[in-house]
């Protein structure tokens, strides 16, 4: 047994030095590797927002002339062998009645924001940004409920973020 340990430790080390030596050229097929799982972080409602991290913060409650933005982060997503990630994303905003908000001749349950290869290159995160139309008399005051969920396309996980806003 020993000999047999003796000869596959030789087969690694001459295998490891082809490697490095660039003698053996090793393919490797695209292999996707998660630290973490699939999460939504760093959720701010906005009052309005530039890019990464670069956003106005508003409280979650809103009036008449404003508008809802919604900056978040997603983490634990999976990448492609050539950086990318393919993320699909929906929307759902609840009056304060239950129903689906409809803006714009648009019913905002399960709405598709966003199907698509994103570049991930050197990234851990990916932020987003949801935004509404701006509120009005049309809108009912009260509280409206946020769901956002999320699918990673390439680890096939999926995720989900709650939140509530105003309108006073």
């Amino acid at each position: 047994m020993g000999k047999v340990i003796k000869i596959l430790v030789a087969a690694v080390l001459l295998l490891a030095l082809g490697v490095v030596f660039g003698t053996i050229d090793i393919h490797i097929p695209d292999i996707h590797i998660s630290d973490s799982s699939l999460s939504v972080s760093n959720f701010h409602y906005c009052s309005s927002i530039n890019g990464w991290r670069d956003y106005q913060e508003h409280s979650s409650a809103y009036m008449d002339g404003e508008q809802v933005f919604m900056y978040f982060e997603l983490n634990g997503f999976e990448k492609a062998s050539n950086g990318s990630a393919k993320i699909y994303q929906t929307l759902t905003v609840l009056k304060p009645d239950g129903s689906p908000l409809v803006l714009s001749g648009i019913t905002l349950k399960d709405y598709p924001m966003i199907d698509q290869y994103i570049d991930a290159t050197g990234k851990d995160a990916l932020w987003f940004d949801n935004h509404l139309t701006i509120i009005d008399n049309t809108w009912a005051r009260g509280k409206y409920s946020v769901v956002i969920k999320i699918k990673d396309g390439i680890a096939n996980e999926s995720t989900s973020y709650s939140s509530n806003f105003t309108v006073e």
